[in-house]
């Protein structure tokens, strides 16, 4: 008997651990009994892999916001999740139906759920505090609107926007539940108050109590139809006591004792959703230059030697100076060529920008550390920037002068190639007399000698050998050159823990927003350049398609869209403390590590 129940133990262990990896999809919903006109929310969760999602058949709702697909990772379990904002038409009982995922050749179905829908008054409304009351406060008296400064822009134009509360009612707090995700943008957010301030504005005739609470300064990174999704927003509304409106209205003991002073007031919470915004994004125009990189705005350029005269082997900063208003924080260093005789290295970056509502204005800042190996007169190449012109529609290349750069001996040795005769002609006079020899001296035997032996021909033939492999590794290294996108695909994990090493600065001083910045930085830009995804394509979308692709397990696709998705929440939410900064820090080096080795395998 204890055999057999080992044995059933054993097999039920087999069977739950075989289904732990398997396809599920589960349906569920905030609300199942709602009153007409109210909204709910229904999800479905596939977990355990992807697959292809297709909804049921909401006919007897309003669809007012979805799908809005989110990612979830619980102690290593991956789930991708669909969400529906839904208000009811009518009175009743209804099903929504069963949700369809399909997957390698299999489809599976989620749960159904039934909405009863009731008839909206005043008995079942809830009500004190920290109670639903969603219909207790109608649309017109409290909204969310987001509004964009333009609709029709090109590739990397900015955008500014703003989203607002507009209400006619009491406000005890509250706001937008999640950061904005923006999709397809990259995000600048325009630093205001901590507590909005409450301001008065005329809309379509009406006045309101109107509250910013997010403005940023959006730029669009592919062209096409691109939309800000509705967003969600939660707030604390002071209303009438319903208890004390049921008193005789005529007795004036009755409507004063009702008075808000005596407490006849009570605090619900309303849920709102926004409306969304469809962006058009056009490409820019072609016949770009090569030295345009995706700059987009009004920019000038100052590039100048820290001195015109060193030594060899002592250092010399170049520095190049973009400054102007557009898309600064993605314009990345340039690429600069410098004589052979001077040792170039990566430049060090200062961003000294200023994000309002005006844009990303400022400078950023290139300083080039070059170290000549050789005395001599050098002439550096001008240096090229070209940006988009968005007033005049067209491209604009900036170019400085040339750089006449003086190095005089230093003090050390040369590490050069000598173009010329620059040093002393030794002669050897002869002698009638020479010197007797008093060290040990090798007789060699007749006919043993060093011409025509193995170690001759080695020295003979070695420096044939020394031009092939010079000749190879020349020709490999000008392919690298020219093939920019394996050449980024080389150093993109130079660069990202460059990045990050900048990021751990941050870390230490505490400075919260720009930390973030900095790790999401690293993030994108090493899977920009590590997948060979061109900056006007970058997404999480397309990084998803292409880490699919190259046969990513789909946990490590998870874990780094959790990570962006960390990064852009935490720019919105103060309440990070270093711990989580940490954290964070620790879990991009970490996944950047395994991608290294994903991609090696």
């Amino acid at each position: 008997m204890k055999n057999i129940k080992a044995i059933l133990f054993i097999s039920l262990l087999i069977v739950g651990n075989s289904s732990f990896g398997q396809l599920s999809l589960t349906a569920t919903t905030d609300k199942n009994k709602v009153a007409v006109g109210e909204q709910f929310q229904i999800t479905f969760e596939c977990a355990g892999g992807a697959g292809n999602f297709t909804a049921p058949s909401f006919k007897d709702f309003n669809l007012l916001m979805g799908p809005n697909q989110g990612y979830q990772n619980i102690n290593g379990r991956v789930s991708t999740t669909f969400t529906y904002i839904l208000s009811p038409k009518a009175i009743g009982k209804f099903t929504i139906g069963q949700g369809t995922l399909t997957s390698g050749g299999k489809s599976i179905q989620s749960n159904s759920i039934t909405i009863e829908v009731v008839k909206s008054s005043a008995n079942n409304q809830s009500g004190g505090k920290g109670g639903s009351g969603d219909d207790q406060v109608s649309q017109e008296n409290l909204f969310i609107r987001i509004s964009v400064s333009k609709n029709n822009v090109y590739l990397g134009e900015g955008i500014l926007a703003t989203y607002k509360v507009y209400a006619k009612v009491q406000l005890n707090g509250g706001g937008l539940t999640k950061a904005p995700a923006f999709n397809g943008f990259w995000s600048q957010k325009v630093d205001q108050n901590n507590h909005p301030v409450r301001e008065r504005e005329v809309l379509d005739g009406v006045p309101y109590d109107v509250y910013t609470v997010e403005k940023n300064i959006l730029y669009p990174q592919r062209s096409g139809v691109l939309e800000l999704e509705s967003e969600e927003g939660e707030f604390n509304v002071l209303v009438q006591s319903r208890r004390r409106q049921q008193y005789n209205q005529n007795d004036p003991f009755a409507q004063f004792f009702n008075d808000p002073f005596f407490g006849g007031q009570q605090q619900i919470k309303v849920k709102r959703y926004s409306n969304s915004i469809k962006i058009t994004v056009k490409d820019l125009p072609e016949g770009a230059p090569a030295s345009f990189k995706g700059a987009v705005g009004k920019f000038t350029m100052e590039a100048y030697l820290d001195k015109p005269e060193t030594k060899a082997n002592e250092p010399v900063s170049l520095k190049v100076k973009i400054n102007g208003n557009g898309n600064l924080k993605l314009v990345d260093p340039l690429p600069l060529e410098f004589p052979q005789d001077i040792e170039a290295y990566d430049p060090k970056i200062a961003d000294n920008t200023v994000v309002s509502a005006a844009g990303v204005n400022g400078n950023k800042t290139f300083e080039y550390l070059l170290i000549p190996r050789h005395s001599g007169d050098y002439k550096l190449p001008p240096i090229e920037f070209t940006y988009f012109d968005l007033e005049k529609k067209k491209y604009v290349t900036l170019n400085s002068p040339d750089f006449n750069l003086k190095v005089t001996k230093g003090s050390g040795p040369e590490n050069v190639t000598i173009n010329g005769v620059n040093k002393e002609d030794v002669q050897l006079l002869g002698k009638d007399i020479r010197y007797i020899k008093i060290n040990e001296v090798k007789f060699h035997r007749k006919g043993d000698e060093f011409f025509g032996s193995f170690g001759f021909y080695s020295l003979f033939l070695s420096p044939i050998f020394l031009f092939i492999g010079f000749l190879v590794y020349y020709r490999k290294n000008q392919e690298l050159q020219k093939n920019v996108t394996l050449l980024k695909s080389k150093k993109a994990t130079k660069l990202a823990r460059k990045r990050l090493s900048l990021a751990k600065d941050l870390l230490t001083k505490n400075n919260r927003e720009q930390f973030y910045e900095e790790v999401s930085k690293a993030t994108w830009g090493y899977l920009g350049d590590k997948l060979s995804i061109p900056l006007s394509a970058l997404s999480k979308e397309t990084i998803s398609e292409v880490l699919q692709s190259r046969g990513i397990n789909e946990t490590l696709q998870g874990q780094f869209t959790e990570l962006l998705n960390k990064c852009e929440f935490a720019r919105f939410a103060p309440s990070n403390t270093s711990g989580q900064m940490q954290e964070v820090y620790d879990e991009a080096i970490t996944l950047i590590t395994k991608m290294e080795g994903e991609l090696k395998a």
